[in-house]
């Protein structure tokens, strides 16, 4: 029960190979044409995707101990001597596709599992857990490739009142609305997570601070205006940009940013407000709006 395809050389062999799922390789080691079997193995294996993992099983007429020896070592799962015996050829091959489906399936899960692990069940935007992995990447790649780095922290206001006036499935409602709203607002490459109960936190890479605050400004009205569930909802939102003084340690940009919440909110909420050492920085003033 399964589908052969075959090539008459190594190089049409890993034209198809590169743009087409297989379960299992199976060639001889002498090949027409320039490519033989041992090179073909190892360009399989020298690929930098999980086709790289896929099983091969080799085939020759040689039983010269140090072919086998090579062919292991260039990555063989297998191989048989020619002609081969039907049914130890059909169990070895069965073997290989068996242990490599399974092999799809851990995965697959594995996937999945991590895919979990990174993201908020509520919202489906990205965790704590996921926003630790990525800010030191951004953190890096910034200072490497000199492009500019803020972080948006918006909280909103007064959810508990929310909770306890309308009841924890419509603040559920309110979270996730939010949450759908900011990831569709987002450019691709940005990272919106939620970071607390009420809390989110969105990396923006390649985003002055003037370009930050205005989007900052833009979210505040757009949550302002959604009425999640009926529910009047309104954010405080505090933004920082990476700068010398913070060493480029996250913990101190997000610091930053997190008093310029603290200041939206004792300022009346409902407000942006740039950490006050950024917008020095940037020449631009402390209060956005």
């Amino acid at each position: 029960n399964l589908e052969v395809t075959h090539f008459e050389s190594a190089e049409e062999a890993f034209r198809a190979f590169t743009s087409t799922e297989f379960d299992l390789v199976i060639t001889d080691v002498m090949l027409r044409d320039t490519m033989d079997g041992l090179s073909l193995v190892r360009m399989i294996r020298a690929q930098n995707t999980h086709i790289a993992n896929i099983p091969i099983l080799a085939m020759t007429g040689n039983d010269d101990s140090q072919l086998k020896i090579d062919l292991l070592h260039a990555g063989v799962n297998d191989y048989v001597t020619k002609p081969p015996v039907e049914e130890e050829l059909a169990a070895r091959v069965n073997n290989l596709i068996t242990n490599k489906r399974l092999a799809d399936q851990v995965r697959k899960q594995q996937r999945s599992l991590y895919q979990i692990a990174m993201t908020d069940q509520l919202t489906t935007c990205h965790n704590r857990h996921s926003l630790s992995e990525y800010a030191p990447k951004y953190i890096k790649d910034s200072l490497r490739y000199e492009f500019s780095l803020c972080i948006m922290i918006l909280d909103l206001d007064h959810f508990k009142q929310i909770n306890d006036e309308f009841g924890h499935s419509a603040g559920d409602t309110v979270l996730k609305e939010v949450g759908k709203l900011l990831m569709a607002t987002c450019r691709q490459g940005d990272v919106v997570a939620r970071i607390g109960g009420e809390e989110f936190l969105i990396l923006l890479p390649h985003c002055s601070l003037r370009d930050s605050a205005h989007k900052a400004e833009n979210l505040r009205s757009m949550i302002e205006l959604s009425n999640p569930d009926g529910i009047h909802v309104t954010a405080s939102i505090g933004i920082a940009a990476l700068i010398d003084k913070h060493d480029n340690d996250f913990d101190k940009l997000y610091k930053a940013a997190d008093n310029a919440v603290y200041l939206s909110k004792e300022n009346g909420r409902n407000r942006v407000t740039i950490d006050i050492e950024s917008a020095a920085t940037a020449g631009m003033q402390q209060t956005a709006v």
